[in-house]
């Protein structure tokens, strides 16, 4: 049984651990169209690049160019082959529920109960270090000193960093619910 746009698995998944009653879904932000349209037009001239270097050494039979030609075709069918990779990859989505929370990326869901989580820290967005390379926030659109994510340090050793939507609203509201949701079940919040 799938609620709204929630898949089965993570729903079975709540249900195994006793999870209880959904609060809030979020989608991980992404920026995977850039990156795959980024992969595909540096692959597409890596190619033709190489045919480029190729057909030159043929041509005026300067074995160099042919040389030079074979690491770019390699180039460019790699790039290619991980920009089809990239796009075949599940963006993360993180549901919380009253007892935990539903990290799902992929195949199988990563369930989380309040008790295994050890502390909750808030990220933001780090203006120093964007001020040494020059940049200002408001360059990559965000606004200075926002929660860009969490990061939950689990009682086994283990972090899982949860990425914080840019929409305002998406964001505030997620964020709200967490830090609720959290400080209700006894988890430590800092930053």
């Amino acid at each position: 049984m799938a609620i709204a746009g929630i898949p089965s698995v993570v729903i079975e998944a709540a249900g195994q651990r006793q999870l209880g009653q959904l609060i809030i879904a979020q989608r991980a932000p992404t920026r995977r169209g850039d990156l795959i349209r980024a992969l595909a037009f540096f692959g597409i001239g890596s190619l033709v690049l190489g045919a480029l270097l190729y057909g030159a050494g043929m041509t005026w039979s300067v074995r160099g160019l042919g040389v030079l030609a074979l690491p770019c075709l390699v180039l460019g069918v790699v790039l290619l082959i991980y920009a089809v990779r990239v796009s075949l990859q599940r963006a993360q989505q993180y549901y919380l529920y009253a007892g935990g929370l539903v990290h799902h990326k992929g195949r199988r869901p990563r369930t989380i109960a309040w008790s295994e989580i050890a502390r909750l820290t808030r990220r933001r967005v780090n203006v120093e270090a964007m001020s040494r390379i020059g940049m200002r926030p408001d360059d990559v659109g965000v606004k200075a000193d926002s929660v860009i994510g969490y990061e939950l340090a689990l009682r086994g050793g283990g972090k899982l960093f949860l990425k914080v939507g840019n929409a305002a609203e998406d964001q505030a509201g997620f964020c709200a619910q967490l830090e609720h949701v959290g400080s209700k079940a006894n988890v430590p919040i800092s930053g």
